[in-house]
């Protein structure tokens, strides 16, 4: 009877031994939930950002979603982020000039050195702005584009 007493203390204490790191990790993680989940949702917010505005539904350059697309609601859904890919592609050509740009896409937001931007709205995040800057020679034609924040 007493070894099985002392049989039955020893794989009690085994049993402890072997399972006391678990309730130590699962304490870890109770005092750590918030910041953990907090993580965790930035996290999927960034992939989902990424996926529906990188990897998603494309739209069509649409002249009049351009013009109009001048509000804080626009911006956030970055309305003009998702015409930018069908508009370089198949509507800005270089060579164009800079009144047929202006004509097309309205006043610039921004100019430097002759370039315009277009703000595009928070596309890749919603702490930065995106923007498509137009590049023109010493004549006025347009040479080239290019994204910034996307």
């Amino acid at each position: 009877m007493v070894d099985a007493v002392r049989c039955l203390l020893v794989a009690t204490h085994r049993q402890q031994r072997l399972t006391a790191p678990l309730p130590s990790l699962f304490s870890s993680l109770q005092q750590h939930r918030k910041p953990l989940l907090s993580a965790l949702g930035l996290a999927l917010l960034g992939v989902a950002m990424f996926v529906s505005v990188v990897r998603g539904p494309r739209d069509s350059f649409d002249q009049k979603t351009w013009l109009e697309a001048n509000s804080m609601e626009a911006e956030i859904k970055c309305l003009r982020g998702r015409m930018v890919r069908h508009l370089r592609e198949h509507v800005l050509r270089s060579g164009m000039g800079r009144n047929a740009v202006i004509a097309l896409l309205g006043p610039a937001d921004a100019t430097r050195d002759g370039d315009m931007a277009y703000g595009l709205g928070y596309c890749s995040s919603p702490a930065a702005g995106s923007s498509l800057i137009l590049h023109f020679d010493r004549d006025g034609l347009l040479t080239h584009t290019s994204l910034v924040g996307m």
